[in-house]
């Protein structure tokens, strides 16, 4: 089965997705908890084999997910409620109220550390405000704490919370956006389990605060544009007024390209991401920033050859690259 990059039904967003394989970016609810999420950092040293489960039954609905069905390392789901599904109240009908969990019980995959888990708990209220196929505008706050293992309360503090309220939707289906406005405890990291999450999983919880003050304060946006399905881009910005870890700012931009483009033989996707970008100088050098490009040329129909090069970086910060050739095969 590590064989398989993964297999799909679906996608996220519809009332039934399924997915087995290879993550490259799992988000739960509204991002708070699980945000951008990739089990394919050290991929192909280490190929995990992630679950994706979601159902809505426009009354009740799930999202699960499992990192790694052989190891379960973290576990993350959302479960959630229209109360006024049945009520015949335009306006409230789609109004959903979601608790969210997402737990690490090993974050440095070490036996003989006790009491070393990870988990934050959430709950979530969301309503469309639009609905159209020119403009869509969901409304959404959120409320997570932080729960750390007996392992790190001697050098942080425990149950850290954070609150945040925005807006998504689309605009002409061709354009998404998300925006939101977050006030976080200095003991509370915002989309704990994220895209960097394998990088630094042992030592993230020590970067919590000891003391729940300063509040932090700033934004999160993301922007994503699709052209006729031609060329995707994404690009998220996430920064505070107080910064004692060093994570911020945050930023992250995906681009591909399709066949179409590029004389019908060819693909491209080039994913960046990088804490604590202090300048432009910054942003363009490789220290700390992961780095995944694919350069992909169509052998026959469903086949294609890949070219593949991935950056990560040690503890230290300190780049390092990889580069795969892979045989693809999409049914």
């Amino acid at each position: 089965i590590e064989k398989v990059w993964y297999v799909r039904y679906g996608h996220k967003g519809d009332p039934v997705f399924v997915y087995l394989g290879n993550i490259k970016s799992a988000t739960i609810g509204h991002g708070l908890i699980v945000n951008d999420y990739s089990n394919m950092i050290d991929y192909p040293d280490k190929r995990h084999v992630g679950m994706q489960f979601d159902v809505d039954l426009g009354k009740i609905g799930i999202e699960t997910l499992i990192t790694d069905v052989n190891q379960t390392p973290l576990l993350g789901g959302r479960i959630f409620f229209r109360p006024f599904h049945n009520s015949g109240l335009f306006f409230l009908k789609r109004l959903a109220l979601g608790f969210s969990a997402a737990t690490d019980q090993n974050p440095d995959q070490y036996s003989g550390t006790r009491d070393d888990g990870v988990t934050v708990v959430g709950v979530d209220l969301d309503l469309p405000v639009i609905r159209s196929s020119v403009l869509e505008i969901l409304a959404f706050t959120d409320m997570a704490q932080m729960e750390v293992g007996k392992a790190y309360r001697d050098k942080v503090k425990n149950h850290g919370r954070g609150y945040t309220a925005g807006l998504k939707g689309t605009v002409l289906k061709y354009i998404g956006y998300r925006g939101e406005y977050r006030i976080i405890e200095n003991n509370f990291i915002p989309g704990y389990f994220d895209t960097y999450y394998e990088v630094d999983r042992a030592s993230r919880p020590y970067t919590l605060g000891n003391t729940s003050k300063p509040l932090k304060r700033g934004p999160y946006m993301e922007l994503t544009f699709s052209f006729l399905e031609k060329i995707g881009l994404l690009f998220t910005y996430e920064d505070y007024n107080l910064d004692p870890a060093g994570y911020y700012p945050y930023l992250r931009g995906t681009v591909t390209i399709s066949p179409e483009l590029l004389l019908n033989r060819f693909t491209l996707g080039v994913s960046y991401a990088k804490r604590n970008v202090k300048d432009v100088e910054d942003f363009f050098t490789a220290r700390r920033a992961l780095m995944t490009t694919e350069l992909g040329y169509n052998i026959a129909p469903q086949v294609q050859l890949v070219i593949v090069q991935r950056q990560t970086f040690d503890a230290k910060g300190v780049p390092s690259k990889n580069t795969t050739m892979e045989t693809r095969i999409q049914f």
